[in-house]
Formats: C-alpha cells, structure tokens, sequence
C-alpha cells in the first residue's frame, strides 16, 4: 500500500488510499481517509457504507452513514442490527442495496418466508406478490388481487382486471360474524 499522508495528502492520494483500504476490507482505515478527504468526503462515506453493508460490516455501516447524514441508511441498518437468523439478516442487507430477488431468495430460504411476500408488497410488485402468496400465505390472495386488479386495469386491460376482481371478491356469508366487517370493507374498496 502507498504511504498515506493524511490531511496532507492530495485528493488523488487520498483517493487511491481509500480504494486500496476497500480492496482490502480494512474499513476503518477507509473511514479515517473519508473523514480527512473533506472535498470528496460525502461519496467516500456513501460508497463505504454500500461496502461495509455488503460485507454485513453493519456498525461500520451505520458509521459511514451517519457521517453522510443518509438517516434513512441509518435507520434501516439499526432495524435490522439485532437479527440473529443469518438467512433473514442477508435478505434485508439485500433489500436495502435494491437487490429484491437476492432478498427474495434470503428470505424464501429463512424461517420467516413471508418477510418476501410482504417485501414484494411494499415494493408493489404485485405479480410477483401473488405468486409468492399462493406459496405462503394463500389468505393474502384475494388482497393482493385487488391491488393487482387495479393495476391491471389502469393499464388498460379490463378483461384481466375484471378476472382480478372476481378473485379478490370474498363471501361474507362463509365466514364469521367478527371477519364481515373487515371483508365487507375489502370488498367495497
């Protein structure tokens, strides 16, 4: 590795010595060179944090992105920081670098598969929710065809939307007192 001047070094220097540390997955070291490299300090800590979070480096992460002032970065890194299951904690890391089918994979191969399915719901992905859910949770089925309907339909396609639509409908007369109001509200929407 090139001696490193610090402070006094140039922004190529600094540059160089940064990318080295990231090869080498000394991510403190790189923390140190983002911290003194003020013009080029924001993309430094940006690209470190991404790094850390790849290497599930999760309070490096959550350092970098602190001195970046990403809070959303931050936050999505604390909700995660204590989960225990590895499969789980990958498929997050993935999800927050805007990797959904790697996350998907993580989350199908965890014990809590329904972290995909309700992962491809926030992210309205709504054919791919509806097959998630006839694997996983086949009573989210008829809520997922809704929003698929409506998709579908401002699409221009009626036919499949009205198909959609029939598959959302619930009866209410199937099921108990306590459950018709809220089916009785799905059905209005």
């Amino acid at each position: 590795m090139n001696q490193w001047r610090g402070e006094n070094d140039s922004d190529e220097g600094n540059l160089r010595y940064f990318l080295q540390n990231l090869a080498c997955h000394k991510f403190e070291e790189a923390i140190e060179v983002a911290r003194v490299a003020n013009r080029f300090s924001q993309q430094y800590f940006e690209v470190l944090g991404k790094q850390c979070l790849k290497y599930i480096e999760l309070e490096l992460a959550e350092i970098a992105f602190q001195e970046c002032k990403n809070v959303g970065m931050v936050f999505s890194i604390k909700s995660i920081k204590n989960e225990t299951e590895k499969n789980v904690l990958m498929g997050h890391v993935a999800g927050i670098l805007f990797k959904p089918d790697l996350a998907q994979d993580m989350f199908l191969r965890s014990s809590k598969p329904e972290l995909a399915l309700d992962m491809r719901m926030d992210l309205q992905d709504w054919f791919a929710a509806l097959k998630l859910a006839k694997q996983i949770q086949p009573e989210r089925e008829q809520f997922i065809c809704r929003k698929l309907a409506s998709q579908v339909e401002n699409q221009g396609n009626t036919s499949e939307a009205q198909k959609l639509y029939e598959r959302a409908y619930v009866n209410p007369s199937t099921e108990t007192k306590d459950k018709r109001i809220n089916i009785e509200e799905h059905n209005a929407q």
